[in-house]
């Protein structure tokens, strides 16, 4: 059979919380609708491509919102020459360039609202949790979550590629205690039950409080009744 890209979509996504449902094999069972639910999000796009090759008959699947956009959207066609894909290549390139407006060299960080105004230094960063007594530096911060931006206590902040952790208190503060570096900014792993799980970064010169956001778990999953086109091989 002529193989064919998989294509889902969820036109119609469904209403109910997914900790709502009821654990079941492969995912969880919906009472409302007696459907199973199955949990795809920690699914890789190669097996769920495999899943609806091999299925046939209505499914309805919980997703993450980025994995529903890989195969919403269709892939460039198989007919089109090299020749046409590298002029619509070129003629993206060209309307991108001429619209993008003269950089002013900051940037948002888009999980927190630290202002980036230099470049970063991507090589690994190596701090070790010794307790340098009067060679240390102590971060402050705020962890907000949700459309409310409510406090969020029990939060774990965690430096990345270190053991050095800190818990945020009922008003989502929290302190970090690290060794003097020349670095200006840390990367750093926020997570809270009921958020998702946010990579950002510390601004180490900064004295004042500084604020983080978490989104709400929910609002990265999508579920409902799969339409799908199932890829043949």
């Amino acid at each position: 059979m002529k193989s064919t890209e998989l294509q889902i979509t969820i036109p119609k996504p469904c209403s109910q919380a997914w900790d709502s449902l009821v654990p079941a094999a492969d995912g969880r069972h919906c009472n409302v609708c007696n459907k199973t639910v199955i949990d795809f999000t920690n699914k890789t796009d190669q097996e769920i491509k495999t899943y609806f090759s091999n299925h046939t008959g209505k499914v309805c699947g919980n997703f993450k919102v980025e994995q529903l956009d890989v195969f919403s959207k269709p892939s460039v066609s198989k007919g089109l020459s090299v020749f046409s894909v590298l002029i619509l290549f070129l003629m993206c390139f060209t309307v991108h360039t001429q619209a993008m407006p003269i950089s002013s060299g900051i940037s948002r960080n888009t999980a927190s609202y630290v202002l980036i105004e230099e470049d970063i230094d991507e090589d690994e960063l190596v701090i070790t949790n010794n307790d340098i007594v009067g060679d240390s530096i102590m971060l402050k911060g705020r962890v907000r979550g949700g459309n409310a931006r409510e406090f969020v206590p029990n939060a774990k902040v965690t430096v990345d590629g270190t053991n050095i952790v800190a818990t945020s208190d009922s008003l989502g503060r929290f302190v970090l205690k690290i060794p003097k570096t020349n670095r200006t900014y840390i990367p750093i792993t926020l997570e809270a039950h009921g958020f998702e799980k946010q990579n950002s970064r510390l601004n180490v010169l900064a004295r004042n409080e500084q604020s983080f956001y978490l989104p709400n778990a929910e609002d990265s999953l999508i579920r409902g009744e799969v339409i799908y086109n199932p890829s043949k091989k």
